[in-house]
């Protein structure tokens, strides 16, 4: 198994452009450099629409896709304040990293959330601790990231796609577009749970995820 970090994410390398071609062709470049293909690949979010695009212009590199809490279409501006928080964040006043999710829970009133934002702040070597992520290429690419590229094409093996059952992002209305894109799928709702499915609920997910496969 192997847990991926987007561009401008993590470790991975930083690039002032974010398209969801060029992240599936990322993800594309690392399957195959590893001879890991066909996988199965999952994605939250961002990630899950990387996954999806990955799976409609190169399908013989997956054999199953599991998308979490996204749909293949443009949504409205969305994540602006949990983006607009990590710019926001003093990362150099911080001594502690309960003091910097402490900051972070009362701009965000989510506890899970906040946490989970946090895991992209590191410490440096010097002492204290640096943003781990691009946030300004994050910030200048939101309205692509937003959006979905319009494809003719359709992803045939199987799919799972898990939505919170307190969370919009993935509604019954798109329940048809899904299964234009990906016919051999299924949604699959986890009651109570926000669009950060897996912060709230991951042993469900992981139940499900694991099922699945």
């Amino acid at each position: 198994m192997y847990a991926l970090d987007l561009r401008n994410h993590g470790e991975s390398f930083h690039d002032p452009e974010m398209s969801y071609q060029g992240m599936a062709a990322d993800t594309a470049a690392f399957i195959e450099e590893l001879g890991l293909g066909p996988a199965a690949v999952f994605g939250h979010s961002i990630g899950g629409k990387v996954a999806m695009e990955l799976a409609l212009s190169q399908p013989v590199l997956i054999s199953a896709l599991v998308v979490e809490d996204i749909a293949p279409k443009q949504y409205p501006p969305r994540l602006a304040r949990e983006v607009q928080a990590l710019a926001e964040l003093p990362v150099t006043d911080f001594t502690t990293r309960p003091e910097a999710e402490k900051w972070m829970i009362g701009k965000l009133a989510n506890p899970a959330v906040a946490r989970f934002l946090m895991k992209n702040l590191v410490s440096a070597e010097g002492g204290g601790y640096f943003l781990r992520l691009n946030i300004e290429a994050i910030q200048s690419n939101l309205d692509t990231l937003l959006d979905f590229p319009s494809s003719s094409r359709s992803f045939q093996g199987p799919a799972l796609f898990i939505r919170g059952g307190s969370s919009d992002y993935i509604q019954d209305d798109d329940f048809s577009l899904i299964t234009r894109y990906f016919p051999n799928s299924h949604v699959e709702t986890l009651d109570g749970a926000t669009h950060w499915v897996h912060a709230e609920q991951p042993d469900a997910v992981a139940d499900l995820v694991l099922d699945f496969f």
